[in-house]
């Protein structure tokens, strides 16, 4: 064997992998954009592979995933790609690693919570000063007619207003049984407020008003929620199917049913046709009108 021929085995050895990987690239017509979308790397990685130029790409580790995959993809045998990587420095190369700098810690020295301490005292400051402000604030004087428009007057002023009689004329004396009459129509109308109180009370308050009776005939399940005119519950629960639930409250009475095809509905002895309020699967209606 001549000198130039083991000078040509000896520079084949020490020569890379990327010339192989790229002849086979060529050979297949494929471009390097379309092996770098393949192998999930950039067209700049897969050129440094094929240039054999190792030292712009991470550690030997990652180089050697790189061409085990490039190798795979243009139909190479994997050994001799990596065993032509493994006879190059590169190969043996140490990455090093390069700690991260500690977070910078926020001391109370740090000018960011010197900052934040002052904003918060001048907030609390302020806040104190209304405060103070408002405490030290005289009370609103109600202006002269500004209780007297939207007040009513009491019974006893009433009765007062209503039996004042115009003074005697200087001189002339009346008879004792007008003066003791007089009393009389002053003291009586201080205790006539009460029929007032009476006369605002509904009358569907009362407590001995007629009861209206109302009968739910469950068949499907459903919520129901009734009430009467004293916004007194009657029932609030989910009634299951096959109950008949019986109920007297003061009318008007208030119905909800939350499955009103499942129930029929009986008021007052009558059959209520309780589908043609139906909203959906709920019905909202009122029976029956105040006494």
């Amino acid at each position: 064997m001549s000198t130039t021929e083991r000078e040509t085995i000896a520079s084949a050895d020490r020569s890379g992998p990327g010339a192989r990987l790229r002849e086979a690239r060529t050979e297949r017509q494929l471009s390097v954009e379309r092996v770098a979308a393949a192998l999930h790397l950039s067209p700049r990685q897969i050129l440094a592979l094929e240039e054999d130029d190792y030292d712009s790409l991470p550690g030997p580790t990652y180089v050697r995933g790189y061409l085990r995959s490039y190798a795979h993809y243009v139909g190479l045998p994997v050994d001799p790609v990596l065993a032509a990587f493994n006879r190059l420095p590169a190969a043996t190369r140490r990455v090093e690693l390069t700690a991260p700098a500690p977070a910078q810690q926020l001391t109370s020295s740090h000018a960011l919570v010197k900052l934040g301490t002052v904003l918060i005292a001048g907030v609390v400051l302020g806040l104190a000063a209304i405060w103070w402000a408002g405490e030290d604030a005289p009370p609103p004087t109600a202006g002269p007619y500004a209780d007297l428009s939207g007040a009513e007057p009491s019974p006893q002023a009433e009765a007062q207003l209503e039996v004042t009689e115009p003074a005697t004329p200087p001189g002339v004396s009346e008879p004792a049984s007008a003066s003791e009459s007089d009393k009389a129509r002053r003291v009586e109308p201080t205790a006539s407020p009460a029929p007032v109180e009476e006369d605002e009370t509904p009358a569907a308050l009362a407590p001995d008003a007629p009861r209206s009776r109302l009968v739910l005939y469950v068949h499907q399940d459903s919520w129901a929620d009734v009430r009467d005119a004293r916004q007194q519950r009657l029932v609030y629960d989910t009634i299951e199917a096959g109950r008949v639930i019986t109920l007297e409250g003061v009318a008007p009475l208030q119905v909800f049913l939350g499955n009103v095809d499942g129930v029929r509905v009986e008021f007052e002895g009558k059959p209520y046709d309780a589908t043609r309020h139906k909203r959906g699967q709920v019905a909202r209606f009122t029976l029956g009108k105040a006494p």
